[in-house]
Parts: C-alpha cells; sequence; structure tokens
C-alpha cells in the first residue's frame, strides 16, 4: 500500500492503520532531528526516546491542524512544527529546576 501524505492524511479520519503508516514513514525524520537536537545540547541531559516521542505528538497535532487550503506541502509543514516542538520541549527541559537536588 503505497499512498502520499494527502491520501493517508484523509484515510486517518475513517481508519488507524493510516495514522501508523504516517508514524512508520516518518520515524526516521523524528530519530534525525532527536539526534540533532540532543547533539546541539550535550551535556544537557537530553533523552533521546522523550525526543522521539515528542516528534510523535507533533505529528498528530500537525495532522489534525493542517490546512488542505494552504498551498503548502504537508511535509514542509511537518518540518517547521517538528523544529518548533522541539526547540520548545528543549527549551523546557534545559530549563526545568533540577528535582532532585536536595537543600540541608
Amino acid at each position: 500500500m503505497n499512498y502520499d501524505d494527502y491520501k493517508l492524511i484523509y484515510l486517518m479520519k475513517e481508519n488507524e492503520e493510516a495514522l501508523t503508516i504516517l508514524v512508520k514513514k516518518y520515524e526516521p525524520l523524528f530519530r534525525k532531528l532527536a539526534f540533532y537536537f540532543v547533539k546541539q545540547n550535550q551535556y544537557k541531559g537530553l533523552d533521546i526516546d522523550d525526543l522521539i516521542q515528542q516528534c510523535r505528538i507533533v505529528l498528530w497535532n500537525a495532522l489534525t491542524s493542517f490546512d488542505y487550503n494552504n498551498e503548502v506541502l504537508f511535509y514542509s509543514y511537518l518540518i517547521t512544527c517538528l523544529k518548533r516542538g522541539l526547540y520548545n520541549c528543549v527549551k523546557k527541559q534545559i530549563n526545568r529546576p533540577d528535582s532532585y537536588y536536595i537543600s540541608d
């Protein structure tokens, strides 16, 4: 079954398998971006699996908010959403107070 993104987005409303196909399709992209963000923020305690999971959440949000009427490819829209989502996620993780700190 070889569908383009638009067909899968349309099918997603009727069939959960379409979402699974989209996640599998973009999984290499998620890993690439997550590794990039971890490498750019070395020694900050980032977990690659957390960032990949964040990518899956961003994919879901992009699928539900994508507007067919815009003259933008879904892939371009998704890349923008992923970069913003990962940036915000990393920013929150880096700036959060250390919950393991114990005062005397």
